[in-house]
């Protein structure tokens, strides 16, 4: 049996402003459609505030299970160099009295309790599709003992205990960073990983290659080719002469990253340090 054209019967709707044509489209589909960028800042003595910026003329919808969340001003979390932080642990619950942590990626969620408040809160877990109310799913966190939906909103990264915070500048779905460079490699192929890069699905990295030797081929991917040996796959290729000009720097962006936010590096000579410099994240809300 074919498919039915079930949502194309348009109905009329009127209103004060006169009479429309509108479609009752399912929950389902809305629910799957890609939504805009969510506006991130952070601020705040060493960048401990983590704010989705919202207003009245410009909100952020967010959905949550059935519900959407129509935010209309500034929702905020700022970690405190104590006890008093809240946090979401591994299963999903919200926990209260918490240190900041470990160093490390903090990845924020927003919910709805049990009153109707908004809330957001970080995690030390990445977000995954989790089972919700319609057949697409829930991009957030993977807690099996959760509340309540927690909706993925964004990250950040602890770079020290005091907490202090490395600062982004997030545009539309990308946060720029200052230069973060990966370890040195001087393997064929090797796998460099920089404890800044998300670990979701879905993230790319762009920035600058440099350091190597004259006419040093280098080339980025994603992983390697299942059937060939030291082949990659979303690969990003150049030569770098060395010399003291243009040649000397080369850059990428869109390079996927695996699940552990590595990138795979090919070095035409190993003996040659080459350095990988981060500068760009793109996110995937």
């Amino acid at each position: 049996m074919g498919q039915q054209n079930a949502f194309g019967h348009i109905k009329s709707i009127s209103g004060k402003a006169g009479t429309f044509d509108a479609s009752l489209v399912p929950l389902g589909i809305l629910n799957s459609l890609q939504t805009t960028p969510v506006p991130i800042t952070i601020s705040g003595s060493s960048n401990v505030t983590f704010t989705v910026a919202a207003s009245v003329t410009k909100p952020v919808y967010i959905w949550s299970g059935r519900d959407i969340i129509a935010l209309k001003s500034n929702l905020s979390y700022t970690h405190t160099n104590d006890s008093t932080n809240v946090v979401i642990s591994s299963g999903g619950a919200k926990t209260t009295a918490q240190t900041p942590g470990a160093v490390g990626l903090r990845y924020f969620y927003a919910g709805i309790d049990s009153a109707g408040a908004i809330e957001m809160f970080p995690s030390t877990e990445k977000p995954s599709y989790v089972e919700g109310p319609f057949p697409s799913g829930e991009r957030g966190h993977p807690g099996t003992t959760r509340d309540r939906v927690w909706t993925y909103m964004g990250w950040a990264f602890m770079s020290t205990t005091a907490p202090v915070f490395t600062y982004a500048k997030k545009i539309g779905y990308t946060y720029n960073v200052s230069k973060h460079a990966y370890a040195g490699v001087a393997t064929e192929p090797g796998y460099i990983t920089m404890a800044i890069v998300p670990r979701h699905e879905g993230i790319e990295v762009g920035g600058i290659v440099t350091g190597a030797a004259g006419g040093q081929e280098c080339s980025l991917g994603g992983a390697t080719h299942a059937g060939t040996a030291c082949e990659q796959v979303g690969a990003w290729q150049s030569v770098l002469t060395g010399a003291t000009d243009f040649g000397q720097f080369q850059s990428f962006d869109n390079l996927p990253v695996n699940s552990d936010g590595n990138v795979l590096a090919r070095i035409e000579a190993t003996a040659t340090t080459v350095n990988v410099i981060i500068t760009r994240i793109k996110d995937v809300v």
